[in-house]
C-alpha cells in the first residue's frame, strides 16, 4: 500500500511540473501556431468560468445594491412621515393663529362705542321687605348722576350684568331699581337667534321673558342680553340666562323664566355708567 501511494505521489508532481512548465512555455515561448491553438483552446475552457464567476459576483453586488437601497428607501420614507406630521401640526397652529388675527381685525374695523365710565358706589341700604325692588347708593349728583342712568355690578369672571337703574336721585346718594323690580322692564334679545323679546320685573329672584315669537326655538340656559332697542342700556350687556319655559296645548309659550346673573352675585358695589355727555 506505501509503495501505491508513493507512486501515485511521484506521478502527481510530475504533472504538476510538467503543467508548471507548460505554463512557462506558453508565457515565454514564440507564438506558433500550436502554440497559439493550444494557448487559445485553454482560454475556451478557462475564461467563461472567470466570466461566469465575474458575472455571479455583479449580480449578487447589484442584488445587495437592491437590498441596501430599499432599507435606506424605507428609512427615508419613515422620516418623510414624521416631517409631514410634524408639518401638519405646525400648519394647524398657523390656521389657529391666522383665524385670531382675522377675528382681531374685525374687532378693529368695529364701530368706536359711545364714550362711558364706570362710577363705583357702594350700597348704603336694602330693606329686607323690598328686596327685589330697591337699594341705596352712596353716590349722586354731586358724583354727576342723574336719573336713569344703568347700573351694573362686577362679576367674578370680571365682566359686568345689568342690576338695574337710578330713578330718585338726592345730592349725595341715588335710588336704583332693581330688573327684578315689578315696575322694571327692558328690552332685550336672545343671544343665540338675535330675536328681540321683553325682559320684566316679578318681585322675585326671577324675571319674565314676554313678547316671544312662537316661532323661536328656546333652550334652558340661553343667555339674554341687553337690545339696541333699550333706551338706557347699550346693547349685549349680559342680564341672565332661561331657566324654565312652560308651553300651553297650542304650542304657545306661556312663561318664561330667567334667572338674572345678578342673583348669583355678592353685591356689595354698584357701577354707574355714565355716558360722555355726562362727563364733561
Amino acid at each position: 500500500m506505501t509503495t501505491y501511494n508513493d507512486k501515485f505521489n511521484k506521478d502527481t508532481n510530475k504533472v504538476f511540473v510538467i503543467l508548471v512548465i507548460l505554463s512557462f512555455v506558453f508565457i515565454f515561448a514564440r507564438l506558433s501556431q500550436p502554440v497559439s491553438s493550444v494557448r487559445t483552446l485553454i482560454y475556451h475552457f478557462i475564461i467563461p468560468g472567470i466570466n461566469i464567476t465575474s458575472h455571479s459576483f455583479s449580480s449578487s453586488n447589484r442584488i445587495l445594491s437592491n437590498i441596501s437601497g430599499f432599507f435606506t428607501i424605507n428609512d427615508e420614507n419613515t422620516k418623510f412621515k414624521e416631517e409631514l406630521v410634524l408639518l401638519t401640526e405646525q400648519l394647524r397652529d398657523y390656521q389657529s393663529v391666522y383665524n385670531e388675527n382675522i377675528q382681531l381685525k374685525n374687532l378693529l374695523n368695529l364701530p368706536v362705542p359711545v364714550k362711558t365710565k364706570l362710577l363705583f358706589a357702594n350700597i348704603i341700604a336694602r330693606d329686607p321687605s323690598q328686596w327685589y325692588k330697591w337699594i341705596i347708593i352712596n353716590k349722586g349728583l354731586k358724583d354727576g348722576i342723574t336719573k336713569d342712568m344703568p347700573a351694573v355690578t362686577v362679576m367674578s369672571n370680571n365682566e359686568i350684568c345689568i342690576l338695574g337703574k337710578t330713578i330718585d336721585v338726592y345730592e349725595s346718594s341715588s335710588k336704583i331699581a332693581l330688573i327684578t323690580n315689578s315696575l322694571f322692564a327692558v328690552p332685550v334679545q336672545i343671544k343665540n337667534s338675535q330675536t328681540d323679546c321683553l325682559l320684566e320685573g316679578a318681585d322675585s329672584q326671577y324675571l319674565k321673558l314676554t313678547h316671544v315669537p312662537n316661532s323661536v326655538q328656546l333652550n334652558i340656559n340661553d343667555e339674554i342680553v341687553t337690545s339696541p332697542l333699550s333706551s338706557v342700556f347699550t346693547k349685549d350687556i349680559p342680564v341672565g340666562k332661561i331657566t324654565e319655559i312652560t308651553k300651553t296645548p297650542y304650542d304657545d309659550y306661556s312663561e318664561i323664566l330667567v334667572q338674572p346673573y345678578m342673583q348669583d352675585q355678592r353685591i356689595y358695589e354698584v357701577a354707574v355708567i355714565m355716558r360722555k355727555e355726562e362727563l364733561q
